[in-house]
């Protein structure tokens, strides 16, 4: 699975995007209830033991 997040123009991360990116990048996030259920993912388990990649985008 990938996570791409699209900002165009000046658009900067948002300060929850901020604070939740570098954990998805090093696989420390948790996803819980329906953010889990709505990707497939099982509630509780850390992103490091799943396929997960996280790719950023900045379009100016």
């Amino acid at each position: 699975m990938k996570i791409i997040e699209v900002k165009t123009g000046s658009a900067d991360l948002s300060l929850q995007q901020s604070e939740i990116f570098p954990q998805i990048r090093d696989g420390s996030s948790i996803p819980r209830g329906k953010i889990a259920d709505d990707f497939g993912m099982t509630p509780g388990i850390r992103l490091e033991n799943k396929a997960i990649e996280l790719v950023f985008q900045l379009n100016l």
